[in-house]
């Protein structure tokens, strides 16, 4: 599914519940904004906390980069709302509180006390736990198991999410568009098979963490 046809989704499930936890990775910069723009138009208070903010503020300060798409745009008088800190704790007093009650809210959350602490002194019945990330952070047998994400993400929470990543077909269209003189595969569990797809077309650098390489100005650089 498509980050839009994911975005319907969270519509539907904001405008049904009104107590709405959403964890997500706080530089997944499409999945962040789309959740802002879900909230608005389900009337749903949109908090993040003070990093995650800052990350927002950044992307809808580039126009140059992001600027030709509505979605990285605040809504004016709408901005999303920063959880306050008190020392290690985020402010919980009875207007908050009372406020949450009234309009519900739509809280992007990370694994941790800090969190854990503020989910549980405000108001949550029927609240709804939405988990949108890759399900092999709370998996025990996966070498990015996150234990600490793993103890605050509750056992009943809906799983919401599309994969970010570029399938074999987009990847090939993009290197054809871009032309590389050189592609260096990175963020993969077996580059050697993403060096046996592409190396028919375009020079391959299989490289190890560490290790560094010179820009390549004239393809007789590869020699």
């Amino acid at each position: 599914m498509s980050e839009h046809e994911l975005q319907t989704e969270f519509v539907k499930a904001f405008a049904e519940n009104k107590y709405n936890v959403v964890y997500l990775s706080s530089t997944n910069i499409d999945r962040l904004f789309g959740l802002y723009h879900a909230a608005l138009k389900t009337g749903r208070p949109f908090y993040v906390d003070g990093y995650q903010k800052k990350i927002m503020d950044i992307v809808a300060g580039r126009d140059r980069i992001w600027g030709k798409s509505r979605l990285y745009r605040y809504k004016e008088g709408r901005e999303p709302i920063v959880l306050h800190r008190e020392g290690d704790e985020f402010r919980v007093n009875d207007k908050f509180r009372d406020n949450l009650s009234e309009n519900g809210y739509v809280i992007i959350a990370r694994g941790g006390r800090r969190f854990d602490s503020l989910l549980s002194r405000i108001p949550s019945e029927g609240r709804k736990t939405y988990f949108s990330m890759w399900r092999g952070y709370l998996d025990k047998s996966n070498v990015a198991y996150s234990s600490e994400l793993a103890q605050s993400v509750p056992v009943n929470y809906e799983y919401l999410h599309t994969s970010g990543h570029c399938d074999m077909e987009s990847l090939d269209w993009l290197f054809s568009t871009l032309s590389p003189r050189a592609i260096i595969p990175i963020h993969t569990d077996n580059p050697r098979a993403f060096a046996d797809l592409f190396c028919d077309k375009w020079p391959i650098l299989m490289m190890q963490d560490g290790e560094t390489f010179r820009a390549i100005k004239d393809p007789l650089d590869m020699e």
